[in-house]
């Protein structure tokens, strides 16, 4: 027994010594042990240097604890540790996973680099295969911790050699297993030296290799992605923070690799880009968020891409700008957003619900050199990227199928393009502001027909609206369109110019639907609609004075197509013209004509020199006909236009001559009626029906008949009326031309155009009525033509003026105008009239003309045989002619007259001596000797002296001679008595006046003149002609 007591502390002894030597092995040998072979390790397998500080293992808590670990590169620590902490379970050695209740990492960095040929630096760190295969590990942790870590990357192979630092970073996992059931909850917190933050919450298992979970990053810079990102990004971020959060699921089984990430927050703040070899210039986004999005990836085996799918919902982008290289804006959108957005990459589909853009506004600039500042966007053209890109094009379009993207809808709300052109003068400026768009189902097939809604305002007051169908591929649509009150003054330099006119206003408009044929062709253009130009206002350019205007313009039934236009009906309001004399004489649309008229090959002289002076009752003669060219008519214009009914309304054509002073206006007002059938196209009339008034309602204007209006010279028959118009208004004119006022009076005129094949017949009716003439003007010392007297003698009995001027000739005749041809006729008539007024009244009143003059025997006031008939006719002639007076000469007898008085009372003398019986009383009927005798007797009681024939020639030999001597006796006789029988100036006078008085009085009897417009004129003798006394008569 003593033996057995004497050993039992033998069993406490070795247990002392094996929990000593236990002891002893974990606090002094086990870190020893674990230095030798983690150092041999990393040296042999690695080719590393590894530091450890302190290593503490406590054998009672089965803990480990080293201090300080490095893997060092030839620079500096690849990986560090500050401290490592485990914890181990020991009975896990007798299961079948290593236990570690607890792994904590204390100030872990790892120096990530990416070397400049590609290789990353940690890859050393791994060892090399040995080529044996090797179960995993099993391994259980319940808790594993990482705490103020720090990770560094550099990559070097890329161009800009990013950096970014981690740190601190936090990791915490628990319950992690390697065995096929075991999976861990970790969280992972860390945060870059720029204030990127980045949290990752969620559950990883080992077999199989998976996660789910949250992330959340926030504050990340667009900079530090795009220094690692940018070989493949075209563009430059300048600024910008973008911040996600979502959850995920990763698997990764069989080789194949499944993940689902539903992001619910993405958000992208002040974004800042440059445009790289994107675009030239610059952008700016102020926030995008995607409110919830889904993405689900399938990798394969063979590391291809199974699937890749995606939906995106309640995506918003604001305050987009882009600038172009020189600064200024080239676009900005206020927001754009997108309802939904599905991704099927293995179907290569992207369905989009829809697009909402607002507040897009669009800059468009022209320069003078002809350059879009849109175009200034576009990177450089370079010939050989752009042959790389076309290959990589079309290979890639031969490999894969193409993608099918199709929108929902898309609708862009209070858009607005500023366009502004340079290249036009002046600069053109227009907002287009306001703009609604709409449309659905747009695709990249752009098959089906697209649905279009749309309006804006052009300028703040033109409305554009409209909506239809149109199919992309095809072209083949309609649309509806209504525009409203488009001032077309900001688009004139657009518009073919108006040589000396400028447009200050108008407004268009148009209502109707536009039809679209399939290929996009010109040709397939269709409108029916209507249409309008309002509030036109058409000046000179050198005077800035109106020339055209018009209230409004509506054309209802408009048909447009490439064959032609037909309109029904078009309503002309408000019309105003102006015709203006200038005072060089010149009119005010002279400017606007350019060229002269063609020159015409000469024809026939016209019959209208024929016509001159012609104011006649009856029928003019017959034209000569003249081998007329008519102008040549094509048959098919480049664009028919028909219009059908051309109404007018209110119309007024002002008419001013400034050549004069005073100057004269006028005006046609209340302008109506009608045209129609109104063609370019040749052989059709159009009817016209108009009626105005000049000045007043009381005096109307006509116009009627048919015409070709766009070749009068073949086809026209056209009647014009202007009725009671006060002839006052002329006074400028009267002034002028007659050197008188006028007091009062009434114009009437009928005009008749005939053409046919460039063959002119027109009648010019014109009447004046009661025409009296006021005071004398400042220029009635510079006419020379007696306007009163014309008057008089073109006045008929009623006071009435009738002239008929008759014109006939050809278009062709190239001295032919019509209104110098009328003026000649008329101021021929007039001059012909004042010149020869007895030789006019004779054309009225045949005979009228002889009477101008009344020859009377010497001494005699007795009228000739031949007065009564023509003095009868006169008679007539100024009973017609009221406004006539006839100035009768009274004036005192002649020479001739005087020694007809003396012989007749010398004849009475002789004869108071008795005669025999059977000789005659009349001393003209007495023999020659018997005369001798009574002369003889008289001659020496009146001078108490016999005669002295002295100076008389001898009488020569016979009867003959005898007969001579007698007669020279008796003819020197009577001249020597004559001077005592002169009749003295009161029987010259008295014989003028009964002269003058017989005129009177057989005008009187036979014309029934009233007398008081007969006048004696006492001063006015007549004259001596053949051997008669010719009294001459004047009309005034």
């Amino acid at each position: 027994m003593a033996p057995a007591r004497r050993k039992w502390w033998i069993a406490p002894a070795v247990l002392i010594l094996l929990v000593l030597g236990y002891l002893a092995a974990g606090y002094w040998l086990v870190p020893r042990v674990l230095r030798s072979q983690a150092v041999g390790w990393t040296h042999d397998r690695l080719h590393k240097r590894l530091a450890l500080g302190e290593i503490r293992f406590d054998p009672l808590r089965f803990t480990l604890d080293i201090d300080s670990i490095a893997v060092d590169d030839p620079t500096h620590p690849m990986v560090a540790l500050g401290h490592l902490h485990l914890k181990m379970a020991p009975l896990s050695v007798f299961e079948k996973a290593w236990h570690l209740p607890e792994v904590g990492l204390d100030r872990p960095a790892v120096d990530a680099i990416v070397r400049r040929d590609g290789s990353l630096n940690l890859a050393e760190l791994i060892p090399p295969s040995t080529g044996e295969a090797t179960k995993p590990l099993a391994l259980r942790i319940d808790r594993l911790t990482i705490a103020g870590g720090q990770v560094a990357f550099a990559d070097l192979s890329l161009p800009l050699q990013p950096r970014s630092r981690l740190e601190p970073v936090t990791f915490t996992l628990k319950d992690l297993r390697t065995s096929a059931s075991g999976s861990g909850d970790f969280t992972f917190a860390a945060a870059s030296d720029a204030g990127e933050r980045f949290d990752w919450r969620g559950r990883l298992s080992l077999t199989p290799l998976g996660s789910t979970g949250s992330f959340a990053v926030a504050d990340l810079r667009a900079d530090t992605l795009y220094r690692y990102l940018s070989p493949w990004l075209p563009v430059i971020p300048t600024s910008g923070k973008a911040s996600a959060a979502g959850r995920y699921a990763v698997r990764y089984a069989g080789g194949a690799t499944r993940l689902g990430v539903d992001v619910a927050r993405l958000g992208l703040a002040d974004v800042g880009l440059d445009g790289g070899t994107l675009f030239r210039g610059s952008a700016h986004a102020g926030k995008m968020d995607l409110g919830h999005g889904r993405i689900d990836l399938a990798i394969g085996s063979d590391h291809a891409l199974g699937s890749l799918t995606g939906l995106a919902q309640g995506a918003v982008l604001n305050d987009v700008r882009v600038d172009g290289p020189d600064k200024t804006q080239a676009l900005h959108l206020a927001e754009a957003r997108l309802d939904e957005a599905r991704l099927d990459y293995g179907a290569r589909r992207m369905m989009l619900g829809a697009l909402h853009l607002s507040g897009l506004e669009v800059p468009l600039r022209r320069s003078a050199g002809g350059a879009f500042n849109l175009a200034r966007l576009m990177p450089p053209y370079t010939p050989v990227a752009a042959k790389a890109s076309r290959v990589k094009a079309d290979g890639e379009a031969q490999a894969t199928p193409s993608w099918y993207v199709h929108l929902a809808d898309f609708a862009l709300t209070n858009g607005a393009v500023l366009w502004e052109d340079h290249a036009v003068g002046p600069t053109v400026r227009m907002k287009v502001t306001g703009i609604d768009l709409a449309s659905g189902n747009l695709d990249t097939d752009m098959v089906r027909p697209l649905d279009l809604r749309f309006a804006m305002r052009i300028n703040g007051a033109a409305r554009l609206s409209g909506e239809g169908t149109v199919a992309p591929r095809t072209g083949a649509g309609q649309v509806r369109f209504d525009l409203a009150g488009f001032q077309v003054g900001p688009v004139l330099p657009y518009l073919p110019s108006l040589p000396g006119l400028v447009l200050r206003s108008g407004k268009v408009g148009a209502k109707g639907v536009v039809t679209l044929a399939q290929g996009w062709s010109p040709a397939g253009v269709r409108f029916v609609g209507d249409a309008s130009l309002d509030g036109v206002a058409l000046h000179e350019a050198g005077t800035d004075a109106p020339l055209v205007a018009w209230n409004g313009l509506a054309l209802s039934g408009l048909r447009y197509a490439p064959s032609g236009v037909d309109i029904a009906g078009a309503r002309l309001n408000g019309a105003v013209g102006r015709i203006a004399i200038m005072a060089d004489r010149t009119f005010n649309f002279s400017p606007l004509v350019s060229g002269a008229t063609p020159a015409a090959t000469p024809a026939a002289k016209s019959d209208a020199a024929k016509s001159e002076g012609q104011v006649v009752a009856v029928a003019a003669p017959s034209p000569v006909a003249h081998a007329v060219s008519p102008s040549p008519v094509s048959s098919s214009p480049a664009l028919p236009i028909r219009l059908h009914d051309l109404a007018l309304q209110g119309g007024t054509l002002n008419f001013a001559d400034y050549s004069i002073s005073p100057s004269f206006e006028a005006r046609i007002d209340a302008l109506h009626g009608h045209v129609r059938n109104i063609t370019n196209s040749g052989g059709a009339l159009a009817a016209i029906d108009l009626q105005g008034q000049v000045n007043d309602r009381y005096s109307p204007v006509t116009l009627s008949g048919t015409m070709d209006p766009f070749h009068y010279d073949r086809a026209s028959d056209v009647q014009v009326a202007f009725s009671n118009i006060e002839l006052p208004m002329f006074n400028p004119y009267s002034g002028v031309y007659a050197g008188y006022s006028i007091a009062k009076g009434k114009l009437s005129t009928r005009f008749t155009y005939h053409i046919a094949n460039r063959a002119l017949q027109a009648e010019h009716h014109v009447i004046v009525d009661q025409l009296q003439w006021g005071q004398a003007s400042a220029n009635k010392a510079r006419v020379s033509w007696p306007v009163r007297l014309a008057t008089a003698l073109l006045k008929d009995s009623h006071g009435v003026i009738r002239l008929d001027v008759p014109v006939r000739g050809t278009l062709d005749d190239p001295t032919f105008r019509l209104g110098p041809i009328i003026w000649k006729i008329i101021g021929n008539v007039i001059t012909k009239a004042v010149t020869a007024p007895f030789r006019f009244l004779g054309s009225l009143f045949a005979g009228a003309e002889k009477a101008q003059f009344v020859d009377f025997a010497p001494g005699s006031a007795q009228l000739p045989d031949t007065a009564g008939e023509s003095l009868t006719a006169l008679g007539k002639g100024l009973a017609d002619r009221p406004a006539l007076n006839l100035d009768i000469p009274a004036g005192p007898g002649l020479a001739g007259d005087a020694k007809v008085l003396a012989d007749r009372k010398m004849n009475a003398a002789l004869m108071v001596k008795p005669i025999r019986k059977g000789q005659p009383v009349d001393f003209a009927a007495l023999a020659p000797a018997d005369q001798e005798k009574r002369l003889k007797a008289l001659f020496k009681q009146s001078f108490h002296q016999n005669p002295d024939f002295a100076g008389l020639a001898p009488e020569a030999k016979g009867d003959d001679g005898h007969k001579a001597r007698v007669t020279g006796e008796i003819d020197w006789l009577r001249d020597h008595l004559r001077k005592g029988f002169m009749p003295g100036p009161a029987d010259l006078e008295a014989l003028g006046r009964a002269r003058g008085t017989a005129i009177r009085d057989a005008l009187v009897t036979k014309g029934g003149i009233d007398p008081i417009r007969l006048f004696l004129s006492t001063s006015t003798s007549g004259e001596e002609k053949d051997g008669t006394v010719r009294f001459e008569l004047k009309l005034r």
